[in-house]
């Protein structure tokens, strides 16, 4: 008997989970989102569906278009907008393998959080996608944008920002649980990585078409149309751009190549990148790794932030003659690197306190969390009497393990 009751809880264990399953071929996967505010001031929400069977197929011929379906509809809320989705789909939308959320400027200024509304609550869903906003395009036009590199323009926008994020250093793999913390905590500004789309150079297209005559073997109608919807196809290209600041939650510009840096930098969120210099030779440092540690103190009435920066790099370019890099070169380049790594900082620290007067650099977290009892007095008026008066002392030091040389020290 109690062999029977073992076999029975087990059973219920492990089929609880088919309580809610469904059919895959009733589901349309869905891979990206796009929202957008129309003229009557509802959403226009896009959504990009997978399709399974062009995607197993195994056709190298089959176009993106055949890949994905592009589902679009207006409506009052989000959620309204994607079950009115289904008038046209023949099947509900699936947002458990979402890998993009996109959202348009207008949307970022006016009404985020409305807009997020409904992927915080979904309970079907996943928070674990990106969150970008597409500057100067709308989200329906940048998810129908088919490049080179990925058929499909969901993998083709993850991709490139991780990659940036990782080589270049200018954006984030900004996760939508990043901004929902941002969002509901005082203390930190939402940032977000944004994408442009531009016109793909008229000479790359050319040469494109050109160079596909040449090798073909063959001539006819069938290979000339094939090389004109190819080129039709080039026709733009999909960018990564510089980090969209927000003060209250509502989006107001977006930062320089250098503020982008800087902001991954302070916040850990660095992963690698370059600094080039330009005075009697060239200089390009690669970072290898790059840390900083923000310490909030509060001493003799004065507020102030304590920035410590370490970082390693190689060097990539001197622009002089082939070898080895003498010792006293090196420490040379390590200031270099070291001051101009400083102005970037310096420059951005200064005009989130004055310029931009939000607090991008999550000073209002970093004093509650490490400096309590000093904070908690002032909390309610630290934007507005202390935040732009902080006093920030910021020291970096860059160090070249190698000297880039022909002959390696390791």
């Amino acid at each position: 008997m109690r062999y029977k009751i073992i076999v029975i809880i087990m059973a219920m264990i492990l089929l609880n989970g088919l309580n809610n399953s469904r059919e895959l071929n009733d589901l349309a996967i869905v891979s990206a989102i796009g929202i957008d505010k129309v003229e009557n001031g509802n959403f226009k929400v896009s959504a990009i569906v997978l399709n399974p069977e062009k995607q197993d197929s195994g056709s190298s011929s089959s176009s993106a278009s055949n890949k994905m379906i592009v589902y679009e509809r207006e409506a009052p809320s989000v959620q309204e907008a994607i079950r009115n989705m289904i008038l046209e789909s023949p099947k509900r939308l699936y947002l458990a393998h979402m890998e993009l959320l996109l959202v348009s400027e207008e949307v970022a200024k006016k009404d985020l959080v409305n807009a997020l509304d409904f992927f915080i609550r979904d309970n079907e869903g996943s928070n674990d996608f990106l969150f970008v906003i597409s500057k100067g395009t709308s989200p329906s036009q940048t998810l129908q944008v088919k490049t080179q590199a990925e058929e499909i323009p969901t993998e083709n926008i993850v991709k490139s920002i991780k990659a940036s994020n990782k080589y270049v250093g200018i954006t984030t793999n900004n996760l939508l649980d990043d901004t929902l913390e941002n969002l509901l905590e005082e203390g930190e500004e939402v940032v977000m990585p944004s994408i442009v789309v531009v016109k793909s150079d008229k000479n790359e297209k050319d040469e494109s078409e050109s160079s596909g005559q040449e090798n073909s073997g063959t001539t006819g109608g069938e290979q000339e149309q094939g090389s004109s919807n190819s080129s039709t196809q080039e026709d733009e290209k999909i960018l990564v751009d510089t980090l969209a600041y927000f003060k209250d939650n509502e989006f107001k510009g977006y930062m320089t190549k250098e503020e982008s840096m800087a902001y991954t930098i302070l916040r850990n969120k660095f992963k690698g990148g370059v600094i080039q210099i330009d005075k009697e030779d060239r200089l390009v440092a690669e970072f290898v790794q790059c840390k900083a540690n923000l310490t909030p103190k509060y001493e003799n009435g004065q507020y102030i932030m304590d920035i410590e920066v370490k970082g390693i790099c190689n060097i990539a370019e001197t622009g002089k003659k082939l070898g080895n890099v003498d010792y006293k070169s090196i420490e040379e380049y390590e200031k270099l690197i070291s001051q101009e790594l400083y102005t970037y900082i310096k420059q951005y620290v200064d005009k989130c306190t004055n310029e931009y007067d939000s607090d991008l650099m999550g000073y209002g977290k970093i004093f509650r969390e490490k400096l309590n009892k000093e904070y908690i007095k002032v909390k309610d008026v630290f934007y507005k009497e202390i935040f732009k008066n902080i006093k920030t002392n910021i020291n970096v030091n860059i160090e070249f393990p190698n000297d880039g040389g022909i002959n390696k020290k390791w």
